[in-house]
């Protein structure tokens, strides 16, 4: 990488390229990583760190694309130096999202504490909306997602309409069919000893949102089948007795 074509410069050119995309910068992004990857050792390392000040400067708007880059790019290597951005300063609502949901999807477990603390925090103010951090702490811990989403879940549909609860739901499923389509089955079996009308609320979304076309052509058919053979299984399980609902 020349002096004078530096990685500003370069990320600067291909925004341009690619500013009539209009699709939330998924183009830039993977425009940014092709050509990282064609990139010695020492100039991905400083495309990363200039990728990681865009980032902490938002710089242009740029930081939510710096970051999808910087995941896609690098992957779970990155996760240290996007935890440190994080500690280093206070961000922006939007931005610390982004920031965690990065760490998360990279598998950066110490992330895991501040992830589930900013959860607790945000549910007591976004109401019947669910932070996507929440839907993404099965990337990192199974259990923790379970049990947190099933107690929002639960809060939710007692305090909100049926209609809005559900919107959240389609954005649970992706994370959980990324990490373990066993993990939607667990979540209905979980609401059923709590709550039937949660667990059918859950079930029927879910299997809405899993017989669409495209949900099928980005998971894979063998993912979403599972998913869906799964919950129906749970589902004839909770029927029996011995699993009863309040």
């Amino acid at each position: 990488m020349s002096q004078d074509s530096g990685p500003s410069d370069l990320i600067i050119r291909l925004e341009q390229l690619h500013r009539h995309d209009h699709d939330g910068g998924y183009a830039l992004a993977d425009a940014i990583v092709e050509y990282s990857s064609r990139m010695d050792a020492e100039d991905r390392s400083t495309m990363q760190q200039e990728l990681l000040r865009v980032v902490a400067r938002d710089e242009r708007g740029l930081g939510g694309i710096a970051l999808e880059a910087l995941v896609d790019g690098w992957g779970p290597p990155v996760g240290p130096a996007l935890m440190v951005e994080l500690l280093a300063r206070d961000h922006s609502v939007p931005l610390t999202e982004m920031l965690l949901m990065a760490l998360l999807r990279v598998g950066h477990q110490p992330v895991l504490p501040m992830a589930v603390r900013y959860v607790q925090d945000r549910s007591a103010i976004e109401g019947s909306w669910m932070s996507p951090v929440l839907a993404g702490l099965c990337l990192v811990d199974k259990n923790a997602w379970l049990q947190l989403v099933s107690e929002w879940l639960l809060h939710a549909t007692a305090a909100y309409p049926r209609n809005e609860v559900a919107g959240n739901v389609p954005t649970l499923v992706h994370d959980a069919l990324k990490t373990d389509p066993a993990l939607l089955a667990a979540l209905v079996a979980t609401l059923w000893k709590r709550s039937l009308a949660t667990a059918e609320m859950m079930a029927e979304f879910t299997q809405e949102d899993l017989g669409k076309p495209w949900v099928i052509e980005r998971f894979g058919e063998s993912n979403v089948s599972r998913a869906a053979r799964g919950i129906e299984d749970a589902i004839v399980a909770c029927r029996k007795p011995g699993h009863g609902s309040s």
